[in-house]
Formats: structure tokens, sequence, C-alpha cells
């Protein structure tokens, strides 16, 4: 079940420990609220989602951007060079470049979209009171006083539990 429930994302906690991430989104839509009650996985789902649009957006823009970036490139090479093509060395840079940047584009641009998404999931689960990794209740628990982290006694993991008042959820 948690393979299903990870992000691919792996994050690290307050001690540097590096853990999957829990993915309540992922959680709701399977319909496995084992861990997290089913409303406080809807609640979570919903703080979660509404910037998935704006993501989807910048990766679109920078797929349009890549490939206006490419043509304007290739047509300033041309009215460049002229009519001739040759395999010059200037053409064979030009080429090269270009053919990193459209391979290159969409790959950081969906490494950026997963950390980010990865970011808001650790914060509304933080902000729920509910362990990033395993899901575990984290409400009643106090800060360890060496490094103000909550540890969570089912998984080890230590957390900075934000400061602001307890939200139900």
């Amino acid at each position: 079940m948690r393979s299903q429930a990870t992000t691919p994302a792996r994050v690290r906690d307050a001690r540097g420990r590096v853990v999957r991430q829990l993915d309540p989104v992922r959680l709701h839509l399977l319909g496995q609220a084992s861990v997290i009650p089913p409303e406080t996985l809807r609640s979570l789902s919903d703080r979660i989602l509404p910037d998935a649009r704006r993501q989807r957006a910048i990766v679109i823009g920078t797929a349009v951007a890549t490939a206006l970036f490419v043509v304007l490139g290739t047509a300033g090479y041309f009215l460049y060079a002229g009519r001739r093509w040759s395999p010059d060395r200037v053409s064979l840079a030009i080429n090269t470049l270009q053919v990193l940047i459209i391979l290159a584009g969409p790959v950081i641009a969906f490494r950026l979209a997963r950390a980010r998404y990865a970011g808001r999931i650790r914060a509304a689960l933080l902000a729920a009171r509910h362990c990033p990794h395993c899901g575990y209740n984290l409400r009643d628990l106090p800060p360890d006083p060496v490094d103000n982290a909550t540890v969570c006694p089912e998984c080890g993991c230590a957390w900075p539990i934000p400061s602001g008042g307890s939200r139900t959820a």
C-alpha cells in the first residue's frame, strides 16, 4: 500500500533523513483512508490540488518557449548563414545546443513541478499535524527541546511542526 500512496520525490526531515513522502491526494483518490481519516484526506487534497492548473500552465509554457527558442534559433541561423547548408562548426554548435534544450527543457520543468508538488504536500500535512512520511497524527506530541522538531513515534522521522494554532482536520 505504501508504494501506491507515496510520491516519487524523496524529502528530508528536520534531521536530514531522506524518506519517501506520503501522498494524501493518491490516498484520497484510491480510497485508502487507513492512516488518515477520510475527511482529513479530502481537506488535504483540496489544499494541495488548487495549484495543479498553474503548474500545468507552467509546464506547457516551458514547452512552448523551448519550441519557440528552437524555431527562432534555426531561423536566425539560416538568416545569418544564408541559404547554404554545410556542416561547419557554427551550425554544429547551434544544432547541438538546440537538441540539448529540446531534451532538457521538459525534464527540468517536470522536476521543478514535482519538487513544488512535494513541497505543497509536506506543508499541508504538517499544517494538519500529520507525519509526511507515514501519516501518523502528531497533534499532541511535544517537540524535541534540542532542535524543536516533533519526532513521529511510528516511523522515527522528525518534522518541524508550524507554530500556528492547531488546525482541525
